[in-house]
C-alpha cells in the first residue's frame, strides 16, 4: 500500500479492535447462569422442596430439574442462549410457568406460588435430587467438658437431613470458624477466659446437580456448657 497502512498492519489493527468483543462474548457465555427463589405468594416465606425445571415448551426439563433448598433457591449454570421456560410445582400449590428471553449473563428471579391446584405443565424431580436439597436442621446440641483436657469440650449433635460439614464457634457470626467434615461428635477448643461459655453450631451440605452447585445451611443453634 502506498502512502498508507500495509495490508498486514491494517489486519493487525482490525484484529485488536475485534478481540475485546470476542472476549466479552466468551465471558458472557461462560457467566450465563440463572438463580431462582420460590416463595409463598401470600406470606412471602421461602418454599423448600419445590421442583423447578428449566426447558422449552416441548420439554420442560430439557436443561435440568432441581429441588429448592431450605432457602427456596436453585441455580442453573451454563444456561443456553435461547427462549426458555421455567416451571415450578409443589404439592398443595398451583404450578407456575414463566417464559424467559435468552439469558446473556447471570440473572436471578423470584417465583411466587399460590396455594391450590392448577392444570398445566408440571415439573418433577427424582428422589435422589430431592434428598440432596432436603431441609437441613439441628435437632439438638449437647456440650460437655472433655475429661483430662482443660479448655476442650465435646459437642454432640443430632441432625435431621444429610449433613456434610459442621462448624462451631463462641460467636454467632462464626469469625474464622472453619468447616470440618461432619461427625455427630466433635471436640472444640474454647478461647481463654472465665465465665460460662456459649457455643454456636451450624451444619451444611454441598451438592452438585445438573451443573449447579447447591449449598444447604442449617439454622444456627446455640448451647451452653452442660446444656441440652
Amino acid at each position: 500500500m502506498k502512502n498508507g497502512l500495509s495490508v498486514h498492519t491494517l489486519y493487525a489493527i482490525l484484529l485488536l479492535v475485534s478481540l475485546p468483543a470476542v472476549a466479552s462474548q466468551a465471558a458472557a457465555q461462560q457467566d450465563s447462569s440463572l438463580a431462582i427463589q420460590v416463595v409463598d405468594q401470600r406470606t412471602g416465606k421461602a418454599l423448600d422442596g419445590v421442583a423447578v425445571c428449566l426447558g422449552t415448551a416441548a420439554d420442560v426439563a430439557q436443561f435440568g430439574a432441581l429441588a429448592t433448598d431450605n432457602r427456596g433457591r436453585v441455580r442453573f449454570s451454563s444456561v443456553p442462549r435461547s427462549l426458555l421456560q421455567v416451571t415450578a410445582s409443589k404439592s398443595g400449590y398451583q404450578a407456575e410457568q414463566l417464559g424467559l428471553d435468552p439469558v446473556t449473563n447471570s440473572r436471578s428471579l423470584v417465583l411466587k406460588l399460590a396455594a391450590g391446584w392448577r392444570n398445566g405443565p408440571r415439573c418433577r424431580v427424582t428422589t435422589t435430587e430431592r434428598e440432596k436439597t432436603a431441609a437441613l436442621t439441628i435437632a439438638s446440641v449437647n456440650v460437655s467438658p472433655l475429661t483430662g483436657q482443660a479448655g476442650v469440650v465435646r459437642v454432640r449433635t443430632d441432625v435431621r437431613g444429610q449433613a456434610g460439614q459442621i462448624r462451631v464457634s463462641e460467636s454467632a457470626d462464626f469469625p474464622n470458624a472453619k468447616w470440618r467434615p461432619y461427625q455427630p461428635v466433635v471436640d472444640f477448643h474454647l478461647n481463654p477466659g472465665k465465665g460460662r461459655k456459649q457455643l454456636y453450631v451450624q451444619v451444611r451440605r454441598i451438592a452438585k446437580m445438573n451443573g449447579a452447585t447447591l449449598q444447604s445451611l442449617s439454622p444456627v443453634v446455640s448451647a451452653r456448657l452442660g446444656s441440652r
